[in-house]
């Protein structure tokens, strides 16, 4: 027997036969696959070949599938600020044409040699659901195309991944898959340092950032918690060559006295034990004092007070979570709620 789990792409196998002397005979050969993807939640499929190709069925329970939407998913490619081609994963209700006035959510992480991949996410399938459109855009610092794709958004070349999120951007709005004003962003952790220098490189981007348990300030950010073991990933800020790459990007350092900034919701949590809280809370200090047309863009801080970087996290914080990102979103983007 077989198990292969998709989400993760790894591989288990137990021998037949020695299955088969612990316990009654083995009879046949089956693989059971842990389907995930974007617009369905994971469930587990038992797969019995046979000398017409096999057969799959569900095993358990299956989801109520009629409440969930008929996610249309396919990936593009874009060019990013030096040529570079970037893929990205667009997602949309079945029915739904993409165009101008579409809302519209960007992401991604670019970091650590971590590959995006269709998975499950509630966000997406009940936004793409409003008739929205959720992308996921697989940025240089991961590992979409092997270590050289990794290396190449990592340290001091850490800018190609911002550089590949707001062409991700660009180039949506360009080929009309929405506007400027009905277009928002997210990311956390290493993806919360993404929308930090989305925020101060290009405050034009996008009209609204959610903005998760983020690394903002990369002068410090080895002085707290566990963040030391990542200098490998961003560089030391106590080695001379390396501190220049940092603060040339450094979010919480390139906030400017009167710049109109995106309308920012940052969330953190009191017993994060990876991202020390105190990198979102100066933030917004900091954005709070120079931010111009904060009646109209607002900059807000959420704070959990019994929950960590969010692995762990239990589903009703989850869902909480969610129902509030996405009315901050609806709101700042105009949207009937």
């Amino acid at each position: 027997m077989f198990y292969l789990d998709l989400g993760v792409a790894s591989v288990v196998s137990l021998d037949a036969d020695a299955v088969a002397g612990a316990g009654p005979s083995v009879h046949e050969v089956c693989v059971f696959v842990a389907r995930g993807t974007f617009g369905a939640p994971i469930d587990l499929c038992r797969v019995v070949p046979d000398a017409r190709g096999g057969s799959v069925t569900p095993w358990g329970d299956e989801a109520d599938a009629a409440v969930l939407p008929d996610v249309t998913v396919r990936q593009v490619m874009y060019p990013s600020l030096d040529g570079t081609m970037v893929p990205m994963f667009v997602a949309h209700r079945a029915d739904v044409q993409p165009s101008a006035s579409t809302p519209l959510i960007l992401t991604g992480y670019g970091g650590f040699a971590i590959a995006e991949s269709p998975v499950w996410m509630p966000n997406l399938a009940a936004w793409c659901a409003e008739g929205g459109v959720y992308c996921l855009a697989g940025l240089r610092g991961g590992y979409e195309y092997g270590d050289a794709w990794h290396r190449a958004g990592r340290r001091a070349t850490k800018q190609n991944v911002f550089d590949d999120f707001h062409a991700a951007a660009d180039w949506l709005v360009g080929e009309g898959y929405t506007s400027r004003e009905l277009l928002a962003l997210h990311g956390g952790s290493n993806g919360g340092l993404l929308m930090g220098a989305a925020i101060t490189q290009r405050p034009d981007l996008a009209a609204a950032v959610w903005c998760a348990v983020p690394l903002l300030d990369m002068i410090r950010f080895p002085q707290f918690l566990i963040a030391r073991l990542w200098t490998d990933e961003y560089g030391d800020p106590d080695v001379a060559e390396e501190f220049g790459w940092l603060h040339a990007y450094s979010p919480y350092h390139h906030v400017r006295d009167g710049q109109r900034y995106p309308a920012v919701l940052f969330t953190t949590a009191e017993g994060d034990t990876r991202v020390d809280p105190c990198h979102a809370r100066k933030m917004v200090a900091r954005m709070v004092d120079a931010a111009a047309g904060q009646d109209e863009r607002a900059v807000l801080l959420w704070q959990a007070a019994r929950a960590g970087h969010g692995v762990g996290k239990p589903a009703s914080m989850r869902i909480a979570e969610g129902a509030d990102v996405l009315s901050f979103f609806s709101w700042q983007l105009g949207l009937d709620t």
